[in-house]
């Protein structure tokens, strides 16, 4: 969700805080890692919110018509979740990269 591994470190300090300091506030110890998931989530929205917006453009593809046809499959995914909105990449990320049921996605991003 970052693209940076200092914003990343900074999300997990920052759960982790929270997660002591709230800790009280969980009612079912079942819920913990929905829980935890869903503070990363917000901790990562946050900062992200916190950023000056950048200004994305397109380069011209030299690679033909198709733009991917070239690039390495991992390179042609990046580019497509870059332009995703917040919502689109939490729910992938959570399905197929954290292997999370439908059910399970929708309860943690209240769905």
């Amino acid at each position: 969700m970052l693209d940076q591994k200092v914003d990343a470190l900074d999300v997990v300090q920052e759960v982790a805080y929270r997660s002591f300091k709230y800790i009280h506030s969980l009612q079912n110890s079942s819920y913990l890692k929905t829980w935890l998931i869903r503070m990363v989530i917000n901790c990562a929205i946050n900062l992200l919110n916190k950023r000056e917006p950048i200004v994305e453009f397109e380069l011209e593809s030299e690679l033909g018509e198709e733009p991917h046809e070239e690039l390495p499959e991992r390179w042609a995914l990046e580019d497509v979740m870059t332009k995703l909105t917040k919502e689109e990449k939490d729910i992938i990320l959570l399905r197929f990269y954290h292997d999370y049921t439908l059910s399970q996605v929708a309860q943690v991003l209240q769905l």
